[in-house]
């Protein structure tokens, strides 16, 4: 939905997506994790009319045209349900300016280093004042 808002709302200076991918339409069709094996029993023979349904809102069809904002991708390694050749076909797919950071963590990218990444990303890009002080308070550095 990140890619959608952005396409459409041209104020944003700057977009951070975690665990991308090109759309819920392919995810929920071709995914192994549980959840979308869930959806597409639940949905049984209207899963295609479903899929139909969403596949306008497919990231696919935006994140080639979110020029000029700046993107950040945020990927994770261990996630059961995004492969990396997905998160990696999300970024491919994009257009620039735009940086990729792989981090080894499941699907809910909560790390430090992915936490302080994106403060400083966008810090810098919204021209915030500098995150490295509260950084440095939150884990105790002086």
């Amino acid at each position: 939905m990140g890619t959608v808002a952005t396409a459409v709302d041209r104020r944003f200076k700057a977009t951070v997506f975690e665990v991308g991918l090109l759309g819920m339409s392919i995810h929920i069709r071709t995914s192994p994790h549980p959840w979308a094996q869930g959806v597409r029993g639940e949905k049984g023979d209207k899963l295609e009319e479903f899929l139909q349904g969403i596949e306008p809102l497919d990231a696919g069809h935006y994140v080639g045209r979110l020029a000029p904002t700046v993107l950040l991708f945020q990927s994770a390694r261990m996630d059961p349900g995004v492969p990396d050749k997905d998160a990696q076909g999300f970024f491919d797919a994009a257009s620039e300016p735009k940086q990729l950071k792989w981090y080894d963590t499941g699907h809910e990218v909560l790390d430090i280093a992915a936490i302080s990444d994106r403060a400083r990303f966008l810090s810098a890009q919204l021209h915030l004042p500098p995150i490295e002080p509260i950084l440095k308070e939150k884990i105790g550095v002086k």
